[in-house]
């Protein structure tokens, strides 16, 4: 009887394929970014706001470039890891002395309830916890008002809101005076925007709550555009503060033209 030929199992090394796949899906957001893409798709908008996140398939796909010996593979994971790291370092900057500005210091909370959200004893605890001394809600209906109340009424002695039964109510509390105060659409199609003046002793600030539509379309995207401009263009004769749910992140290019445009500085920035 004649021996079997031996044969030879071949395993295949798959990092390089697997190192090649995270490499692309951590070069989405940067190339989206760099080429402000998402001003013209969802999906892309999305893309941009993955700060941080992005850096995971980033890592793990140099560890497996590394594994895989392939030099130009190393090479371009290493970049896209240094590229993500270098877009996420200004989350973690802290304003320097020369970024405190003179006259009083207050805190401001804003929070987005989301319309069918209806237990908020964890929220009430947290206002409670942090006490902002200006707070102002988005996505304000009804039942939030009420299930609310005693803690907005036991800190806050003045508010205005326009709670709604849809994505469009809002509302600003404040431990201080509110000498004016308006709510009503910056602009044709966008939704209900608090302006209010604030008399804080020896200083005034103005606060603008605002809370435009997410872009998922054409339309939305240029009603957030609009809306965003008007408020860059409003008179600041006092210290003013823009707060709410934007829809936008730093990351997003309407979100940097609006800080261009207006003066503004990103508090998280």
């Amino acid at each position: 009887m004649q021996p079997l030929p031996s044969t030879r199992i071949r395993r295949r090394n798959l990092s390089a394929p697997i190192a090649t796949v995270l490499l692309l899906v951590a070069a989405v957001p940067l190339v989206v970014r760099g080429l402000e893409l998402d001003r013209g798709s969802f999906l892309l908008s999305g893309a941009v706001g993955v700060r941080g996140l992005a850096l995971i398939p980033a890592v793990i796909g140099f560890m497996f470039a590394v594994i895989s010996k392939k030099k130009l593979l190393v090479l371009l994971t290493l970049l896209a890891v240094a590229a993500h790291v270098m877009w996420s370092m200004p989350a973690f900057d802290r304003p320097g002395p020369n970024m405190r500005a003179e006259g009083t210091e207050i805190s401001v909370m804003s929070v987005n309830l989301l319309l069918t959200t209806t237990e908020l004893d964890g929220l009430a605890g947290g206002i409670a916890a942090a006490q902002p001394d200006i707070l102002v809600l988005v996505e304000l209906t009804p039942t939030h008002v009420d299930e609310l109340k005693s803690t907005l009424d036991a800190l806050y002695p003045y508010h205005d809101a326009e709670p709604s039964q849809d994505v469009r109510g809002i509302g600003i509390w404040s431990k201080f005076p509110i000498e004016e105060s308006t709510i009503e659409p910056l602009t044709s199609g966008s939704w209900p925007a608090v302006r209010a003046f604030i008399d804080l002793g020896r200083d005034e600030v103005q606060v603008i709550g605002v809370h435009p539509p997410p872009p998922g379309n054409a339309r939305d995207r240029q009603v957030q555009d609009r809306e965003l401009d008007v408020i860059s263009r409003m008179p600041r004769d006092t210290p003013t503060i823009v707060m709410g749910d934007f829809n936008a992140s730093a990351e997003h290019g309407v979100f940097r033209d609006f800080l261009a445009d207006s003066g503004l500085r990103d508090a998280h920035a």
